[in-house]
C-alpha cells in the first residue's frame, strides 16, 4: 500500500515547488487583490460636494420712461367750480431708474403732467396747458416675457395754477414690441387735497409709449 502511495506524494512536492519557482498565481493571492476603480478618478466628486454653486444673477441698471395721454373720472363733482365728470385730459411723462436686481425690482422716478384741456366756465375753471403737476415716484419692476408691470405709488403736487397735494396709486401694463420699446396702458386711483380741506377721489387711466433700456456695465 505504501508503495502505491509515494508517487501521488512526489508529484505533490513537485508541483508545490513549481508554483513557487515559476510564479503560478494562487487562488488565495487572486482573491486578495482589490479589483479596480471603476469610475475612475470621477467618482470621488459624486455627489452634491463636487457640484459647483450656481451664482445669483443680478441684472444692472435700467432706465425706463413713458409717454401717454389720459383723462380721469371725477367721482364727486365741485359745482361751486363748475367742474364737469371727467377732468381735463392730461399729457403726462414718466421717467426713473430700475435698481438691479433680480425678479422684482425697486424703481424711483418722477412724474411730469400738464393740462391739454380746460375745465369749468371762463371766469372760474382751469385753462389748457394751465395745470402743471410734478411728483416723485416709488414703484416695483416685474417682468414677464415680453410684458412689464409696473406698480407704482406717486405723490403729484400741482404747481399752478394753484398749489396742491395729492397721493396716486397706478399700475402699468407694458408689451415690448422691441428690446427696448412698446406700448403701454396704465389705471389709477388719487386722491387730492382741495381748498378748505376738501376732498376729490378721481379714476385715471392713459396710453402710450414706454422706453426700456438696459444700462450695460
Amino acid at each position: 500500500m505504501k508503495t502505491h502511495c509515494l508517487p501521488w506524494f512526489v508529484i505533490g512536492i513537485i508541483v508545490s515547488l513549481g508554483s513557487v519557482f515559476l510564479g503560478i498565481p494562487s487562488a488565495s493571492a487572486q482573491d486578495r487583490e482589490a479589483p479596480p476603480d471603476t469610475y475612475g478618478a470621477e467618482s470621488a466628486d459624486y455627489g452634491w460636494g463636487g457640484e459647483e454653486e450656481e451664482a445669483d444673477v443680478t441684472d444692472p441698471l435700467r432706465i425706463f420712461g413713458t409717454v401717454g395721454i389720459g383723462t380721469s373720472l371725477r367721482f364727486i363733482q365741485d359745482l361751486d367750480y363748475a367742474q364737469e365728470r371727467f377732468a381735463p385730459a392730461f399729457l403726462d411723462f414718466w421717467g426713473g431708474v430700475v435698481l438691479p436686481g433680480s425678479s422684482f425690482r425697486h424703481t424711483l422716478g418722477a412724474q411730469l403732467a400738464l393740462n391739454i384741456s380746460g375745465d369749468g366756465s371762463a371766469s372760474i375753471g382751469v385753462d389748457p396747458a394751465s395745470q402743471l403737476v410734478l411728483g416723485p415716484t416709488y414703484g416695483l419692476y416685474i417682468p414677464l416675457d415680453d410684458w412689464v408691470f409696473l406698480p407704482k405709488f406717486t405723490v403729484p403736487i400741482a404747481v399752478s395754477p394753484e398749489p396742491s397735494l395729492g397721493f396716486e396709486l397706478t399700475v402699468l401694463a407694458a408689451y415690448r414690441f422691441l428690446a427696448g420699446l412698446g406700448a403701454y396702458a396704465e389705471i389709477g386711483a388719487s386722491v387730492w387735497i382741495g381748498g378748505a380741506g376738501s376732498i376729490h377721489p378721481l379714476l385715471s387711466g392713459e396710453l402710450g409709449i414706454m422706453i426700456d433700456y438696459e444700462v450695460l456695465p
